[in-house]
């Protein structure tokens, strides 16, 4: 196997492997660390009003973040689809990610992205039991859930564990919030913290099969 259906009814999986083996990469270089990158910004100053509103009115796909020009802010110079542009480091990667098993058939062909928080959202929901994460929508607070089951999903497939040390244990999403949204998982928590965009977290891409 090389990922873990996480959304069987969008046909959306995430790498068992993470992307670089590890490596830790920007979400977008330093000269954009304070200026809005996406065309769908979660938030730049009213952090906690519009994080409550993300799945609400600011859910992206992953895919569309990454491959999809139209939603690369104009302050962006250069190729506008962050998968091609190496200005965004995570988006990037992610694009160019292959998983270390050959690939056959359709799924050959088809591009591997950065998820977005949205694309997240529906793994900690299917895969951890996130407690009412549906229908709170939020990223301002943490949401109780089931970490080991979420891991064993990945790790029974012959997988990458996500919780490590906390150092190691962050991860970056396509979602525009404040700089850059990353995922956190915790044993009995999510967490899902803004951050300067020139920080460097981990990467796990996902794909639509």
């Amino acid at each position: 196997p090389v990922g873990v259906v996480v959304d069987p009814v969008n046909h959306l999986a995430a790498a068992i492997e993470e992307v670089g083996n590890g490596t830790k990469y920007k979400f977008a270089v330093e000269k954009y660390r304070s200026v809005p990158t996406s065309t769908v910004q979660v938030s730049i100053s009213d952090l906690t009003i519009d994080a409550n509103k993300y799945l609400a009115q600011f859910a992206t796909s992953g895919y569309d973040e990454t491959w999809n020009a139209s939603y690369t802010s104009s302050n962006v110079t250069g190729d506008k689809v962050k998968g091609n542009n190496p200005d965004f480091p995570a988006f990037y990667a992610a694009g160019r990610f292959r998983p270390s098993v050959a690939l056959s058939g359709s799924l050959a062909s088809k591009k591997w992205f950065l998820p977005s928080q949205q694309d997240y959202f529906h793994a900690y929901d299917l895969l951890g039991f996130a407690q009412d994460i549906m229908s709170i929508g939020s990223l301002a607070q943490r949401y109780r859930w089931y970490g080991y089951l979420f891991e064993k999903a990945f790790t029974d497939a012959g997988g990458k564990s996500f919780m490590t040390t906390e150092q190691d244990g962050y991860y970056w999403t396509s979602t525009a919030h404040s700089g850059g949204s990353r995922f956190w998982p915790i044993a009995r928590e999510l967490y899902f913290p803004s951050d300067f965009s020139p920080l460097e977290y981990k990467v796990r891409a996902f794909v639509l099969y």
